[in-house]
């Protein structure tokens, strides 16, 4: 990891005023931080509702000190793993945290998209977190590309990575089958004209899937032929 060539350990002063101003830029968005300095370098503890999370507090740490990190163990736990774990151990005859389920470890798409956008722009370091959080779990599915189409339209500015990013998981969720049906034809139209016009970006994802769908069906084939004859021209 980045940072500084080992040299004297930091005292336990210098660690607290690092983790007291990386706890600030991150207004709570992982609970329960703890920098240490374990051997050459830094270690970030924690618990974090998303990968995002995880990794926008390795990148405070970065632009906070030139100190090295040697590993980043913030555990990624979902929302509710991170309300449950957070307090004290119940009393008895309380009741218990609610279990840690698979889809307390799904990312809240909307407190995401807000903390993404709260500057209008979609920067090249947040790309790189958004694609580690989508492709966690090996693949794309519709919830996440409604979050991408959503921080598509309301993005200020995007950096062209983030096309990158978006289209190819817009293929992956349409061609997951192999083939694109009239469902999948009537929400590729609501999303690509959105905005009222088909741009030239949009053009060549339409031809990558019909080059790489196995079968398609009339539905997908008119909107090809509409947005390849001029339809909806940006």
């Amino acid at each position: 990891m980045r940072g500084q060539p080992a040299g004297h350990p930091p005292g336990a002063g210098e660690v607290g005023r690092l983790e007291a101003r990386v706890q600030a830029r991150l207004m709570g968005r992982v609970r329960d931080l703890r920098l240490s300095w374990q051997g050459d370098g830094l270690v970030l503890r924690g618990r974090a509702p998303t990968y995002y999370a995880k990794q926008l507090a390795q990148h405070a740490v970065l632009e906070a000190t030139a100190l090295p990190i040697v590993a980043n163990v913030i555990e990624v736990c979902g929302a509710a793993g991170v309300a449950a774990r957070r307090g004290a151990v119940p009393a008895p005859g309380a009741p218990s945290p609610p279990a840690f389920t698979v889809e307390d470890d799904m990312p809240d798409w909307k407190k995401l998209k807000a903390e993404i956008l709260a500057d209008g722009v979609i920067e090249d370091r947040e790309v790189e977190l958004l694609r580690q959080e989508l492709y966690a779990d090996g693949k794309i599915d519709r919830e996440e590309v409604e979050f991408l189409i959503g921080l598509r339209n309301e993005a200020r500015e995007r950096c062209p990575s983030f096309d990158g990013l978006f289209f190819d998981a817009l293929k992956r969720n349409v061609l997951a089958d192999g083939g694109i049906d009239a469902d999948e034809a009537e929400w590729l139209r609501r999303m690509l004209f959105a905005d009222g016009r088909i741009d030239d970006q949009e053009r060549r994802f339409l031809r990558d899937l019909r080059r790489e769908a196995d079968r398609i069906s009339p539905e997908f084939q008119a909107l090809f032929d509409e947005c390849m004859n001029g339809g909806g021209a940006g």
